[in-house]
């Protein structure tokens, strides 16, 4: 019997399609259910122009559920490219998008937001500009003389991202126990329950492109896997495709902890599972993350928002996968490695 080895491009477009389904189920999943053919329906008919009417379904599914399974896609996919471009960057496959204090950072951001009773989108500026201070601070206590060294940078994101999740706390302690903490409380654990069209823009605008950028520098990150030294022996200008690689990888992280809070383990357990399907080539490993992230986070989203009694946060949720899986992980490196 002949076995069929499917190449990686294969993989991606099946996996893919599987995502597509996802999709559609997804949409028809709520108090409000109907079938994955009505699903498509509506979508053929409001991008042909005939959603005029304006009918209750197409009220369900373009106005209420599509900007939030749209944002659990793209939500997922930025923080797995994320974790893949972290993970290939410092060789090392514990790092997850917050290694630079940037999601900590974004966190306190949001946390005196909402502790001012700022409006949501003032939030949401903070919380990014703030993410980006916590980068650029990282960075800066790394930098040695003209250079910057990978443990340098674990180090100083460690540090940095110990800061801000000290000041995230102090913010809790002094926040109104009645009306700002359980707020707060729940906007740090994660949730897509407030997410409109203006959210998916956001997420549109920062995460698509440098996801993409990300898979333009494919090969230039398999270098660095190899290590810097082979990496400039290729000819590659080592801190100049460090610094941008960084930014590349950290900007989808942080839009996505703007809009949906902090969510933990994608970034960290996805990545591994794309390199296990589709090979090691980050020309695979980028792709394959975000597509599995995508569905992975609306599997998620959807489990909480139409199946649960009651709408968990996101954090918990993918804690309950990702706990388990890393410990499946860890079991694995003894026997065969990291790989």
């Amino acid at each position: 019997m002949d076995i069929i080895v499917l190449g990686g491009n294969k993989k991606i477009a099946i996996a893919a399609a599987i995502l597509f389904f996802i999709f559609l189920v997804s949409l028809g999943m709520g108090s409000y259910g109907f079938a994955p053919v009505q699903s498509m329906r509506v979508l053929v008919s409001s991008i042909l122009g005939g959603g005029a009417n304006q009918s209750p379904l197409y009220n369900v599914v373009i106005q209420i559920r599509l900007p939030r399974i749209l944002a659990a896609l793209l939500i997922g996919a930025s923080l797995s490219v994320s974790g893949a471009g972290f993970q290939a960057l410092f060789r090392n496959p514990l790092v997850s998008p917050d290694i630079l204090g940037v999601l900590a950072g974004a966190g306190f951001g949001a946390s005196i937001g909402i502790l001012l009773d700022f409006p949501l989108p003032l939030v949401q500026a903070i919380a990014f500009g703030i993410g980006l201070v916590a980068l650029g601070s990282s960075y800066l206590i790394a930098w040695r003389g003209g250079g910057t060294r990978i443990v340098d940078l674990v180090l100083s994101g460690i540090i940095v991202g110990s800061l801000f999740k000290s000041l995230i706390s102090l913010v809790k302690f002094v926040a109104d126990p009645e009306s700002k903490l359980p707020q707060i409380t729940y906007w740090l654990m994660g949730g897509l329950a407030s997410v409109t069209w203006r959210d998916v823009e956001i997420l549109t605008v920062i995460s698509v492109p440098s996801i993409i950028l990300l898979y333009f520098l494919r090969w230039r990150l398999d270098a660095f896997v190899v290590g810097e030294e082979e990496a400039k022996a290729l000819g590659i200008r080592v801190e100049v495709y460090k610094a941008i690689i960084i930014v590349l990888s950290t900007l989808p992280a942080a839009a996505s902890t703007v809009v949906a809070g902090l969510i933990g383990w994608i970034g960290l357990v996805i990545p591994h599972i794309s390199r296990m399907l589709f090979g090691e080539s980050n020309k695979f490993t980028i792709p394959g993350s975000a597509v599995i992230g995508s569905a992975f986070l609306l599997i998620v989203d959807t489990i909480s928002r139409a199946v649960l009694p009651s709408e968990l946060p996101l954090e918990v949720l993918t804690s309950f996968v990702g706990v388990p899986f890393f410990a499946y992980l860890l079991k694995r490196r003894i026997y065969h490695g990291w790989s």
